[in-house]
């Protein structure tokens, strides 16, 4: 089935859709600017970005299923699904205006400086706090102070040494790739 048949009878002309979705979702904000928002107006909008919501997700499935057909005939380069996925990404995260009570802030500078100042207040404040014992009354103490003070003592030159030279050579490979023999080699 060609690509065109396929997108216009199986996803519903996902080009279109993507295309208005976002020009509904303007319109509506724009008649939220002139005339103020109301319960009507923001059901609207609800609508419209679950309808841009809803696109964006089909446009995804479309290009996720044109993939793993592409793939089967142009192997690895087949990047276009890579860079729609970032296109929807950007679309879906964008954020036009907050809202501080009842002032609508659009400036996306007064809209960082809103959201910086907004999290200064809540995090920025040295917390005051009162010392307990409640910590070491529920989570039990696992490690002694003898086995403690057994693991802060510093390793000789030598004991390392013999650890590594001990270790099996033909074992399975370590966190970094390389087995026992390559360490014993070129770690000395």
């Amino acid at each position: 089935m060609p690509s065109r048949v396929w997108n216009k009878y199986v996803f519903g002309d996902v080009k279109r859709q993507v295309y208005l979705a976002p020009e509904e979702v303007i319109h509506i904000q724009n008649l939220i600017d002139v005339s103020g928002i109301d319960d009507y107006l923001h059901m609207l909008e609800l609508q419209a970005q679950m309808t841009l919501t809803r696109a964006l997700n089909c446009q995804d499935q479309f290009w996720r299923k044109k993939v793993r057909n592409q793939s089967f005939i142009h192997g690895d380069r087949n990047t276009t699904y890579f860079y729609r996925m970032s296109s929807i990404k950007i679309a879906a995260k964008l954020i036009s205006l907050l809202l501080d009570g009842q002032v609508r802030i659009t400036d996306p500078r007064e809209m960082e400086t809103h959201v910086v100042n907004y999290f200064q207040a809540i995090f920025g404040n040295h917390n005051e706090y009162i010392a307990n014992d409640l910590v070491v009354k529920v989570i039990p103490s696992l490690v002694m102070v003898e086995e403690n003070n057994m693991f802060r003592v510093m390793l000789l030159f030598d004991d390392v040494k013999k650890v590594v030279f001990d270790m099996n050579v033909d074992g399975a490979l370590g966190p970094d790739g390389f087995g026992g023999i390559f360490t014993i080699i070129f770690g000395t």
